[in-house]
């Protein structure tokens, strides 16, 4: 038994020194801040009458209420399995694995895009606040769309491209939580607000955006003759997936 549990612990060593230091970091992140979504979750009044979400219908709180909830849940299984999708090994070793929680995040993030897009364009009296969120819901959808319709339509670097910055609006929840924990003593609530809902997203999306000019579609760095080219300049592999191509 000693012998299966020293082996065991050693398999896994060799595993996650396959993984990416980003993945780590990533998944550290989400483990830091998942109790917030869950206190949402099982908070008492986001099932009632009682005013939790922003209001769509002024009549019936409960439905945005409900809105929330979907969204919240719906994200907690793309926030948790996104950093394992990007581990190379994992994903050459175990490909069926890798679509099957491929298809889960995909799912995830379209439901949580869809439900939070009706709250968003209410969220506050703050115009800036609704548009930052509104545009955030937006892109998440249409970004894990394009991901989910190049890898049907075997255009992986295309897949990759979109996946990626996918994930850039997947992690906003976790940008805005850990925004809020370092700055809420610094910045007033409207101040805030306008930071959680655009610096959040736009801040992944330009880190992940320098990223894809710089490398290859292995992951290898091309110089900075090429990084500054691509920069300033629409990339070809950005091929626009908008449905499955049958054969």
């Amino acid at each position: 038994m000693f012998n299966k549990i020293i082996k065991a612990l050693g398999v896994l060593e060799k595993q996650v020194s396959k993984m990416p230091f980003m993945a780590i970091a990533c998944f550290i992140a989400t483990t830091m801040v998942l109790n917030v979504p869950i206190q949402h979750l099982l908070h008492p009044p986001i099932y009632s009458n009682e005013i939790y979400a922003s209001i769509i219908v002024p009549s019936l709180p409960i439905i945005s209420n409900l809105l929330l909830a979907i969204h919240i849940a719906a994200a907690i299984p793309a926030i948790v399995i996104a950093p394992f999708l990007f581990v190379p090994a994992w994903r050459v070793q175990y490909p069926h694995i890798h679509r099957r929680f491929g298809k889960i995040y995909i799912l995830s993030c379209l439901i949580s895009a869809t439900t939070i897009l009706p709250v968003a364009t209410r969220n506050s009296d703050l115009l800036v606040s609704e548009i930052g969120f509104s545009a955030m819901a937006t892109c998440w959808f249409f970004m894990t769309w394009m991901a989910y319709n190049a890898a049907r339509n075997k255009s992986f670097i295309a897949h990759r491209r979109w996946i990626m910055r996918s994930y850039a609006m997947t992690f906003a929840f976790i940008h805005v939580n850990l925004t809020y924990l370092l700055i809420y003593s610094f910045l007033d609530d409207i101040q805030i607000k306008v930071m959680q809902s655009m610096v959040s997203w736009m801040t992944n999306l330009l880190i992940v955006e320098i990223y894809l000019a710089g490398t290859s579609h292995t992951g290898k760095f091309l110089g900075f003759k090429k990084w500054f080219h691509n920069l300033s300049s629409t990339s070809k592999l950005d091929k626009f997936h908008w449905r499955h191509k049958t054969a």
